[in-house]
C-alpha cells in the first residue's frame, strides 16, 4: 500500500528542511560576501594598475547593478520553469567566471565586460534562491528561517577581508591573484553545495513541508493572481513603493562611516570610534533579520511598523544625539535594523499579497524598484551629505522614505485581492 508524503521530522531525524537551510546559507553567503564585503579591497590596487580614476574603474558596479534591473524579469520567470539547482549551479559558474576574468584583464572595457556578466549572473543569489527554498521547504515560520538565511550574509566577507587584503598586497598584481581565489571559493562553495543538498520541493524526496502537521490549515497549492493580473492592481504598486523606498532609506547605512568621520572636528570622540559605530550597525542588521523574521511570521503588518519604528529611532538618535557615544551606539544598532527590514519582508510581502501562483515574477516586478534604488542611491546621498544641510538632511529624507515606504506595504496589505 502506497504511502503520502512523510513530514521532514519524520522518526526524529533532523529535518532535511534544516540542511536546506545551512545550504542556503553557503550558497548565497559565499558569493554576496566577496562581492559586496571584499570588492572595495580592489578599487585602488587596480585602478593604479590601469592607469585609471578610482571613479572610471569602480563604473563596472554600476553596470553590474544596471544588468541586475535588466535581468530581473527574466528570472523571475526562469526560476519558476528551470530546476532552482540548474540556475543555481549555472549562474554560480558564471560568478566564478566573471572573477576570472577580472584576474586576466588589462583594459578597462574588460572590466565592464566581466561586471555585465556578473550583474547578469549574480541575480538568484541576491533575490531567488533563498526565498523559493525556504517557502518551499517550510510550512511555517517562513519569516524566522528567511531571516536566519539572510542573517549569515557577509560572515564570508568578514573572513576573507583580511586574506584577501594580504594576497593583494603581496605584490604589484597581487589583485590577480585576489580575483583568483574568490573565484575557486565562489564556485567551490555554491556548485557542490546546489548539486549535492539542494532538493527543489520536499514532494521531490518524499517529504513534507516542515511544519506541515502543525499548519494543515494553510493552503500549499499554487493559488493567486499572476503577474499580468498582479500589476494591474493597487496594490502590487504598494510593494513597489515599499520595494524602492525601503532599499533607498537603507543605503544610508553605507555613510555611517563617513557622518561620524564628519564629527572630527567637533566630536573627534564620535569619529574616533568610527569602525567600532560601523560595526555596531552591522550586528543590529543581523540582529534585525532574525528578530524581524520572526516578527513578520506573526504579522506583517507589525513587521512593517517595526522597520519603521527602526528608522525613526535610529536615524533620530543619530541626528539628534551626535555628541553623546552611547546614544550614536544605539542608534547606529537600531538604525541596522531597519535597514534588515526590506531584505526580509521584500520577499514576503508578494507571497502575503498575492499568493504563491506566479510569486517568482511578481517579486523579480517590484524588486526593480530596490535594484533602481541601489543604483543611484550612493550618488543622491553623496550629494545630500554634502550640500549645505550635511547629513542632518540626509536622515531628515530617510526617515520620510522610509515612512512612505511603510505606507505603502501596508496599503498594499489592505487592498489585497480577494480569492
Amino acid at each position: 500500500m502506497s504511502r503520502g508524503p512523510v513530514t521532514s521530522t519524520a522518526r526524529g531525524r533532523i529535518p532535511y528542511a534544516f540542511a536546506i537551510v545551512a545550504a542556503c546559507i553557503v550558497i548565497v553567503d559565499v558569493p554576496m560576501g566577496l562581492i559586496y564585503g571584499c570588492s572595495g579591497l580592489f578599487f585602488t590596487p587596480v585602478s593604479q594598475q590601469l592607469g585609471v580614476s578610482r571613479t572610471a574603474f569602480t563604473l563596472y558596479f554600476s553596470i553590474h547593478n544596471l544588468l541586475i534591473t535588466c535581468g530581473l524579469p527574466l528570472f523571475g520567470r526562469m526560476v519558476d520553469r528551470i530546476d532552482i539547482r540548474v540556475t543555481g549551479t549555472v549562474c554560480g559558474t558564471l560568478v566564478a567566471c566573471a572573477f576570472l576574468g577580472m584576474s586576466r584583464s588589462s583594459e578597462l572595457w574588460q572590466f565592464y565586460l566581466c561586471g555585465a556578466l556578473l550583474g547578469v549572473s549574480v541575480i538568484p543569489f541576491c533575490y531567488f534562491i533563498i526565498p523559493k527554498l525556504v517557502t518551499a521547504w517550510f510550512a511555517e515560520r517562513v519569516g524566522f528561517f528567511m531571516g536566519i538565511c539572510t542573517s549569515c550574509m557577509g560572515i564570508s566577507g568578514i573572513i576573507f577581508s583580511p586574506i584577501l587584503a594580504q594576497i593583494i598586497d603581496s605584490g604589484a598584481e597581487g589583485w590577480r591573484t585576489g580575483y583568483l581565489v574568490m573565484a575557486v571559493v565562489i564556485l567551490a562553495a555554491t556548485v557542490p553545495a546546489m548539486l549535492l543538498v539542494i532538493k527543489p520541493t520536499p514532494k521531490s524526496v518524499g517529504l513534507a513541508p516542515y511544519g506541515v502537521a502543525k499548519s494543515e490549515a494553510r493552503t500549499t497549492d499554487s493559488s493567486g493572481l499572476t503577474a499580468a493580473q498582479a500589476v494591474r492592481t493597487k496594490a502590487f504598486w504598494g510593494l513597489v513603493a515599499f520595494n524602492g523606498l525601503a532599499m533607498f532609506a537603507g543605503t544610508i547605512l553605507q555613510f555611517i562611516p563617513s557622518y561620524t568621520q564628519s564629527l572630527a572636528e567637533t566630536i573627534p570622540t564620535v569619529a574616533a570610534q568610527t569602525g567600532t559605530i560601523t560595526s555596531v550597525a552591522l550586528a543590529g542588521q543581523t540582529l534585525g533579520m532574525l528578530t524581524l523574521g520572526a516578527v513578520d511570521d506573526r504579522s506583517l503588518k507589525l513587521g512593517l511598523g517595526c522597520g519603521l519604528a527602526a528608522a525613526v529611532v535610529g536615524m533620530g538618535l543619530l541626528w539628534l544625539f551626535p555628541s553623546q557615544l552611547a546614544l550614536v551606539y544605539v542608534g547606529a544598532l537600531v538604525f541596522g535594523v531597519c535597514y534588515s527590514s526590506a531584505g526580509v519582508l521584500n520577499p514576503l510581502l508578494p507571497r502575503e499579497v498575492f499568493g504563491t501562483r506566479d510569486v517568482s515574477a511578481i517579486y523579480a516586478r517590484t524588486s526593480m524598484a530596490g535594484s533602481v534604488a541601489s543604483t543611484f542611491s550612493t550618488v543622491l546621498w553623496s550629494a545630500a551629505a554634502g550640500s549645505s544641510l550635511g547629513f542632518p538632511l540626509v536622515f531628515a529624507l530617510g526617515i520620510c522614505c522610509m515612512l512612505v515606504a511603510t505606507c505603502g506595504g501596508w496599503f498594499a496589505l489592505a487592498r489585497k485581492p480577494r480569492a
